[in-house]
């Protein structure tokens, strides 16, 4: 579960930043439950902070400036809507991240990178996420020269992901990456 890590960061960048709002665009109508008890357990300022839309996750992305993503294939989408992403993976157990970075053979997870074959956006993984780490990185991607650095790559391989069928071509280059 990645949202308490995400609130924690959002709190940190809130602090921050008193203009910044998120927006929590969730799909599966069976999670908002607990996801309402870890929102109201957040020391935010005020209730519009945080923007609850279910369902809208495809319509929400065109309006957002960046956006944490706690998936590799959702990086994807937010790119192809031109939203610079930061991926954000939290793997509870130590062990179990040890674990995973010995057997992949693969310098990125997350389908903007590894499709770009470099780090166009910041993945975090693992049983050790800094809070501080992510609301800096995402800070980064609302405004400025690393945004319009995001901005650049995501437009240089837009069609590589946008058009139809991102899923077989993300693929085929993992599929390259792990052949000997």
């Amino acid at each position: 579960n990645n949202l308490p890590l995400l609130l924690e960061a959002a709190v940190i960048l809130r602090r921050r930043n008193s203009q910044v709002r998120f927006v929590l665009p969730h799909l599966r109508d069976e999670a908002w439950s607990w996801m309402a008890e870890a929102l109201d357990s957040v020391d935010l300022p005020d209730a519009e902070t945080i923007l609850r839309a279910p369902r809208c996750f495809h319509q929400v992305l065109p309006q957002l400036q960046a956006a944490w993503v706690t998936s590799g294939t959702a990086v994807l989408e937010t790119a192809a809507h031109r939203v610079p992403p930061v991926l954000v993976y939290h793997i509870p157990s130590a062990f179990t991240t040890w674990l995973y970075r010995q057997m992949l053979a693969i310098p990125f997870v997350g389908g903007l990178n590894l499709l770009t074959g470099q780090r166009v956006c910041p993945e975090h993984l693992g049983a050790r996420i800094c809070p501080e780490q992510l609301a800096d990185d995402l800070e980064q991607r609302l405004d400025g020269d690393c945004r319009k650095d995001v901005l650049k790559s995501i437009e240089h391989w837009h069609r590589a992901f946008a058009t139809p069928g991102p899923a077989a071509r993300a693929a085929q280059a993992i599929e390259s990456v792990l052949k000997p």
